[in-house]
């Protein structure tokens, strides 16, 4: 898996603005990223039926709004106790982040945010943390990870012996993700991490 790791964690770090803020990339991607999510808003507002514009801007990525929709209510608090535009507006930031494949914001909008009481009760739940620590082990916690508020600390992947443990994280996560009933966290383990996901499916489906 450490080919396929390295493939794309520059990529996941451009994407999330999590490269060093003195580079000129970091605030060109922080200006694109307020950009997109700003005009996603204002279009969602403008909309004339507000759930068709969330239905088809999911499909364009290949998800299922509905399934999507019932795998937050099962693994988020937010989903649960948000009602209404509240609940409609953190939706339509998702998939901006799905769509810019923004993985720390697309875990910021899932939990809360690191330290909230909301965070904390949505990584009880199970599957958000194993996708945040998916991203987390997959670029060293500069996205996602203990940045998100779960996964292994940079102590662990520092260690002496601990060679290995960023790909062997990946891929416990990956099976936790992919072994959900529902079929989005494998879809969008896919937009994000396609070689991985790719790889994944060929050792897993060489043990049949």
């Amino acid at each position: 898996m450490r080919l396929c790791r390295h493939g794309f964690r520059k990529e996941l770090i451009t994407n999330a603005a999590a490269t060093p803020k003195s580079y000129k990339i970091t605030k060109a991607k922080e200006v694109e990223l307020k950009e997109a999510y700003e005009k996603a808003g204002k279009d969602f507002a403008d909309a004339d039926n507000r759930l068709d514009w969330l239905k088809e801007r999911y499909a364009a990525q290949g998800i299922d709004f509905s399934q999507f929709k019932s795998a937050m209510e099962r693994h988020t608090d937010s989903a649960t106790v948000f009602q209404g535009i509240g609940l409609q507006r953190r939706y339509v930031n998702l998939i901006v982040a799905i769509e810019k494949k923004d993985g720390q914001s697309l875990i910021d909008y899932m939990t809360g945010g690191k330290g909230t009481a909301e965070s904390k009760l949505t990584f009880d739940k199970g599957s958000i943390g194993s996708l945040s620590d998916l991203l987390g082990s997959a670029t060293l916690n500069k996205v996602a990870g203990m940045k998100g508020g779960f996964g292994h600390d940079d102590g662990y992947y520092k260690e002496k012996l601990s060679y290995g443990r960023g790909e062997t994280e990946c891929f416990a996560n990956l099976t936790d993700l992919y072994g959900d009933a529902n079929p989005v966290f494998g879809q969008i383990v896919e937009i994000f991490t396609p070689r991985m996901a790719k790889l994944f499916k060929e050792i897993v489906n060489g043990m049949d």
